[in-house]
């Protein structure tokens, strides 16, 4: 039996030989088809890339594939969805694709004064409470002084485009709360990012003899300590430091605003402000369970010295009431003579908040030092300000608060943002 099997010659293949498992794999060349102008008769331009064109219906603006950019797929199309133009000829398609383009252009731009009308809208509101100005100035005297300066200078066409920039008194009210609630927005991220803040006070009573309470608050806003104006509340009950402390409580609720990281609050001394018992000052401390007088003290000017100047022969003898560790970091600091060349060209609080990655203990020290008001020049000015808004022609004002933060406030509202998050349309206004 085994002279009619045929065995397997060993020899013929060696122990390192693997049988062949490669398959040959034939790929399809893709092709990309171009369009042809003669295929404007089926009713088709084409959209996209040049180098891969798609087929674009001229009746319905529908786009096919590159594949279908073939003489039957699109008389295919033509047929089958718009039968009733399937004998019209080549004059007809090119009136219809000519029509579209113009369209397209004039949609793009309507969109586009549209935007540039909103845009403007704002940015005449955001002047109006700049300067202090009643809602109706837009609409019965910079509107029709810009159309009549348009007409004289340009022409009667461009009276046209400045006419849909909307200025009644309503539209600007709007405005003005869309710019404020951004003002705010962003003074509250900044506000919550800074590590410590300190907040000054004052009340005062408006037109209508109603009590208005103004917060501002101080903190380092990138390289600077600035200030910027909070709100202005009315007190309803009696002017109270438990009234006062109430209504600026309620606002920091809101807010999500720590009591914790207020380090020091400023008032003029009113009675209200610093009574014994019920100023604004001592509910503070209590939440922070502390005493009244950590705030009001005598203080020993010559400790701060190193501050004033840390470079300064007596600096590092002002320093003697400091942890260790902080006077070792201002010994390094007070021998550095590029910060010492530094100094010499900033402001003190731009210096203290540069050096905060190299010395963050001392700068630290400094910068809660520095953070306390030293005058009450901004509230005063928004008293100004509200004195001269809510006036004896505007004296049932309600939205002051809005007014008064787009005309004092030292941040810019995003016009930008807040045009994106509205939807442009000239004949609403």
């Amino acid at each position: 039996m085994d002279k009619f099997l045929r065995r397997k010659d060993s020899s013929s293949r060696t122990d390192d030989e693997e049988p062949s498992t490669s398959v040959t794999i034939h790929l399809k060349k893709v092709v990309k088809r171009k369009c042809d102008e003669d295929y404007i008769k089926y009713g088709f331009s084409w959209c996209g890339d040049e180098t891969a064109p798609r087929p674009q219906c001229i009746i319905c603006v529908d786009q096919l594939s590159n594949e279908s950019m073939v003489p039957s797929k699109l008389k295919r199309h033509l047929y089958s969805s718009h039968p009733s133009c399937a004998n019209k000829d080549k004059q007809y398609f090119k009136r219809c694709l000519e029509q579209n383009k113009k369209q397209k252009k004039f949609m793009k731009s309507a969109v586009t004064v549209s935007e540039k009308a909103l845009e403007a809208s704002y940015n005449f509101a955001k002047l109006i409470a700049r300067q202090k100005k009643t809602h109706t100035v837009g609409e019965t005297f910079i509107k029709p002084t810009c159309m009549a300066i348009v007409r004289l200078m340009l022409g009667p066409n461009e009276v046209k485009e400045v006419n849909k920039v909307s200025l009644s008194a309503d539209t600007v009210e709007r405005r003005i709360h869309d710019m404020s609630s951004e003002i705010l927005g962003t003074l509250i991220k900044k506000l919550l990012s800074a590590e410590k803040f300190a907040l000054q006070i004052d009340e005062t009573t408006d037109i209508k003899n109603k009590a208005q309470l103004i917060a501002i608050v101080r903190f380092v806003d990138e390289d600077f300590i600035k200030e910027h104006y909070l709100f202005c509340k009315e007190v309803t009950e009696r002017t109270t430091g438990e009234e006062i402390f109430r209504v600026t409580d309620d606002f920091f609720k809101i807010c999500n605003i720590q009591w914790s990281n207020c380090i020091a609050v400023c008032t003029d001394g009113a009675a209200t402000m610093t009574g014994s018992k019920k100023d604004l000052a001592q509910q503070h401390l209590s939440m922070l369970q502390q005493k009244f007088d950590q705030y009001f003290y005598s203080i020993n000017t010559e400790q701060y010295d190193w501050i004033r100047n840390p470079f300064a022969t007596n600096a590092i003898s002002s320093t003697e009431a400091l942890p260790l560790q902080i006077r070792e970091e201002f010994t390094d600091l007070n021998n550095d003579m590029t910060l010492k060349l530094y100094f010499s060209e900033v402001p003190l609080d731009v210096f203290w908040i540069y050096v905060k990655k190299e010395y963050p203990h001392i700068s630290y020290k400094a910068i809660l030092t520095l953070l306390p008001f030293s005058t009450t020049y901004l509230c005063e000015q928004s008293f100004s300000t509200l004195v001269l808004i809510k006036n004896d022609k505007r004296s049932c004002l309600k939205d002051f608060d809005q007014e008064l933060r787009v005309a004092s406030s030292n941040i810019e509202p995003n016009i930008k943002l807040l045009c994106s998050l509205k939807q442009a349309q000239v004949s609403h206004y």
